[in-house]
C-alpha cells in the first residue's frame, strides 16, 4: 500500500531558506529511496512543504532515516521542522 509523508520546514532566515533548499536538490536525489511521487512547494518567504509518496510503508521509513540525516547536518540553518505520515488512502 502506498505511504505518504509531509514534511514541513521553516528556516531560519531567507538566506538560510537559499542556501538549504539548493543543498537539498542536490543532496536528495542521490542519499532518498525512490518515490511514487515528490513535490517541493514554497509556503513562504522561509518555509517550504514536501510532500511525498512512497510505494510501501517500509521505504517511507528509509526515507524518514535519509531526511533526518539531512536536517541533522543542516541544523544550523533551520528553525523547525514538522512531518506528518501515514497511508494513501485516495
Amino acid at each position: 500500500m502506498a505511504y505518504g509523508r509531509i514534511v514541513n520546514i521553516e528556516y531560519q532566515s531567507k538566506e538560510d531558506y537559499e542556501v538549504g533548499i539548493q543543498k537539498w536538490i542536490e543532496w536528495f536525489s542521490n542519499n532518498m529511496p525512490p518515490t511514487l511521487s515528490r513535490k517541493t512547494i514554497r509556503t513562504g518567504d522561509t518555509s517550504v512543504f514536501y510532500l511525498v509518496t512512497y510505494e510501501t510503508e517500509e521505504i517511507a521509513i528509509e526515507g524518514a532515516a535519509a531526511g533526518k540525516k539531512f536536517f541533522e547536518m543542516e541544523k544550523q540553518h533551520i528553525r523547525e521542522v514538522i512531518s506528518f505520515d501515514g497511508p494513501v488512502v485516495a
